[in-house]
């Protein structure tokens, strides 16, 4: 003979309230997400748009880089070893939006030195993440259109190094700060200069 089990109402409630809490999720979601709130390790600096690599319709994807505490300095590497400084590294060149990562991935299988800023990128775990990359010269412009928005410090001389190669002796700097150019742009300089690194990832 089968026993019936008696449910009190108010005890059911409670269950399917437990289960309900369970299965949803606690952190920020992806449609709360704006520029310059904390997310995957970092900073949401950019939100990807159509027609931008990694942009897919219905979801929210984009760039997230460092707190200004995580900046650091480094060469940018791999300039030669000799007064000539014609190391080049192919797979360098891009400028884009979603061409970081290809750029550092090529920087780090093409130059051995330790210590350059790609590697460090590279090399980075931070707040449970390891997939950092050194940003291309377009991606380093959108952290400067969203400074204010990311806390990016403007205390002086804030050149920042890109993973974009110029030629086999020069890449690519963002100037933040003007330093006898408009505020905001791009040239290129010798890559065994010390300049800013600011690390960066894709969600």
């Amino acid at each position: 003979m089968k026993h019936l089990i008696e449910l009190n109402p108010f005890v059911v409630i409670i269950i399917l309230l437990f289960v309900s809490c369970k299965d949803s999720p606690t952190t920020t979601t992806q449609q709360n997400l704006k520029i310059g709130s904390d997310y995957q390790g970092g900073k949401v600096t950019y939100i990807f748009q159509p027609g931008d690599s990694g942009y897919v319709d219905g979801e929210v994807h984009g760039l997230i880089t460092v707190a200004d505490t995580q900046v650091i300095s480094a060469t940018w590497g791999c300039y030669g070893a000799n007064s000539n400084y014609s190391k080049s590294i192919s797979g360098a060149l891009g400028w884009g939006i979603g061409e970081g990562k290809k750029n550092t991935s090529a920087i780090v299988q093409g130059c051995q030195e330790q210590g350059i800023a790609a590697r460090v990128c590279n090399e980075l775990i931070l707040n449970g993440y390891s997939d950092w990359y050194l940003p291309s010269i377009g991606e380093m412009v959108k952290i400067y259109e969203n400074r204010d928005s990311i806390g990016v410090t403007n205390d002086g001389y804030r050149v920042y190094w890109s993973s974009t190669q110029s030629t086999g002796a020069q890449a690519w700097i963002f100037d933040f700060n003007g330093n006898g150019r408009p505020n905001g742009s791009g040239n290129w300089t010798h890559k065994f200069r010390t300049q800013w690194v600011r690390p960066m990832r894709t969600f």
